[in-house]
């Protein structure tokens, strides 16, 4: 594994019972467009920051819409933003849609990338290509026999029940969030619930095989990839992160025991050692990996 920078955010603003989305952003509502565009001036600021050659591919999201429709807010502000620059080079979706066509195929559809990056050595390259990746949202919060469907069409699952419910879920998040931590999903000895440091293990492994990704297309480049994701699934990645890989409500207060906040922002460095540097909240942590964690699983 070779060095890697990521930035998390949380999603957008979600629409709210029969509230539309604008045309051409599921899942999010009006005012969730203008806080990610907000959001944007910071991910420019680590833009700002980063080596001159640095790839940062804007990749991944969750299978939920919401998601996706940020990661879109975020990647069209900054084509603004960056429009003229002479030191960042943006490819966009459609651009590596329209060369998918032309090319008929992703290995040749990678090459022309390549080559366009070959082509700028010294400029920051900025690539949108949203990936729907799994592990960022874990289905078991919502019920078993809704597996299948849109997830706007979804009942949330008996585990949110045991939790307190849909409104202490969404209004007091964060008491849930570790009750959750503290009983790891369990209910009378059953695994009702997502078990958080799967959910944490997931996630972990999804930014190392996106890494090993990419590095592969660009072997000498340094990365700065981006990621949307969801709170409960992001707060149990930066609990793990944050206490070393023991994820309790003890930990979760070492990030201020509250829930991510819609479009907040941490910064990770992967490192070759499988060491991980945390920046969130004006903190400064350290994960240093152990060969298991087999006594959080218990």
């Amino acid at each position: 594994m070779k060095e890697a920078e990521f930035f998390l955010t949380r999603h957008t603003k979600k629409t709210k019972g029969q509230e539309a989305s604008p045309e051409g952003y599921p899942g999010i509502s009006e005012s969730g467009i203008e806080l990610a565009k907000e959001r944007v001036g910071e991910i420019l600021n680590l833009i700002e920051s980063a080596p001159k050659g640095t790839i940062i591919p804007l990749v991944g999201v969750s299978p939920v819409e919401r998601t996706r429709s940020t990661m879109k807010v975020y990647s069209e502000e900054l084509r603004k933003v960056l429009e003229g620059r002479d030191d960042v080079v943006s490819i966009s979706k459609e651009e590596i849609q329209e060369l998918y066509k032309e090319k008929k195929g992703v290995h040749k559809t990678i090459e022309e990338i390549r080559k366009k990056v070959e082509e700028n050595p010294e400029k920051k390259v900025v690539i949108e290509y949203p990936l729907a990746l799994k592990a960022l949202s874990d289905d078991r919060w919502w019920a078993p026999e809704d597996k299948g469907k849109p997830y706007g069409e979804r009942k949330l699952g008996p585990y949110v029940d045991h939790l307190g419910g849909k409104e202490k879920f969404r209004k007091q998040r964060s008491e849930a969030i570790k009750q959750w931590f503290d009983e790891k999903g369990m209910v009378d000895g059953k695994q009702i619930g997502p078990n958080p440091t799967e959910v944490a293990e997931g996630h972990l492994k999804t930014l190392q095989r996106l890494e090993k990704f990419v590095h592969k297309i660009f072997p000498q480049k340094p990365l700065m990839i981006g990621i949307v994701g969801h709170s409960l699934e992001m707060d149990a990645f930066l609990t793990y992160l944050a206490n070393n890989g023991e994820i309790t409500s003890e930990g979760f207060d070492k990030i201020e025991g509250k829930e991510i906040q819609e479009t907040e922002l941490s910064r990770l460095t992967l490192k070759p050692d499988g060491g991980i540097a945390l920046s969130y909240r004006g903190k400064n942590l350290e994960y240093h990996p152990r060969d298991n964690h087999e006594e959080n699983n218990k």
